[in-house]
């Protein structure tokens, strides 16, 4: 399990540029600022390496006033995560996000845990789900 304690991401909308000439988006300076955040945070919390099996997240966005929604938080935060965290956001299987106000320290709360492993039968369990499963870098695989 991975809990981390983060400032609000940027506004999606403010997120990625869009650079006319070649076609192509980029992240903006303010979003790979948070993502060195991220990553310093992750690091502080004790995650080496990014987790390589798939994982489930709870977020809790505490935010400083009463205005706007948790699903441009959601984008941006997944993505931040992206390499510190986890490998690559296609691992979240489940989330669960929360919206809570808290104006004198607004933050993300962010816990990571490894997804159970949900077999059914032995036919059923593909041989890269069971490398995944065995290759998990999560601290608490046991």
């Amino acid at each position: 399990m991975i809990s981390l304690t983060l400032p609000l991401p940027p506004n999606a909308n403010h997120y990625r540029g869009i650079a006319w000439a070649r076609k192509s988006f980029y992240l903006r300076p303010e979003a790979k600022r948070y993502r060195e955040t991220v990553k310093l945070v992750s690091l502080a919390a004790g995650v080496r390496e990014p987790l390589d099996c798939e994982v489930d997240v709870s977020i809790v966005v505490y935010r400083a006033r009463k205005s706007g929604d948790t699903d441009g938080f959601l984008k941006v935060l997944l993505d931040a995560m992206q390499e510190s965290v986890y490998v690559n956001d296609r691992q979240v299987r489940d989330i669960t996000i929360k919206r809570r106000d808290d104006k004198h320290a607004p933050r993300v709360e962010v816990v990571v845990t490894e997804s159970p492993q949900i077999i059914r039968s032995t036919r059923s369990a593909s041989p890269e789900r069971a490398a995944c499963r065995s290759s998990c870098s999560c601290p608490d695989t046991g």
